[in-house]
């Protein structure tokens, strides 16, 4: 394979063409009155997709809160609170003499 050179490798024979892919669409007729009110409603896209841009996020860290305060909370009932002291020991119950 090193070997090879440019020269000895045979050309891949030719093979046909596809064609590419073409769209059939329905032609639209475009008027004045359609592009002024396009661009009434492209007034008015930005402000919607201001505040929508940020809901994803939004929806997302509040999730995220939640079970980050149900995870902590499990761990809490189930550890006790950091600040509370141990229980003291109990001394073993009295042996019964014999």
């Amino acid at each position: 394979m090193v070997d090879d050179k440019p020269e000895e490798i045979a050309p891949e024979p030719e093979r046909p063409k596809r064609a590419p892919p073409t769209l059939d669409l329905d032609a639209i007729e475009i008027s004045d009155e359609t592009r002024q009110a396009g661009a009434d409603d492209a007034a008015v896209k930005p402000a919607r997709e201001a505040r929508s841009r940020f809901a994803p996020l939004a929806s997302s860290a509040l999730i995220a809160a939640i079970v980050g305060a149900g995870a902590a909370a499990l761990v809490l009932l189930t550890m006790g609170w950091p600040g509370d002291p141990a229980p003291a020991p109990q001394p073993p119950p009295p042996t019964p003499k014999r």
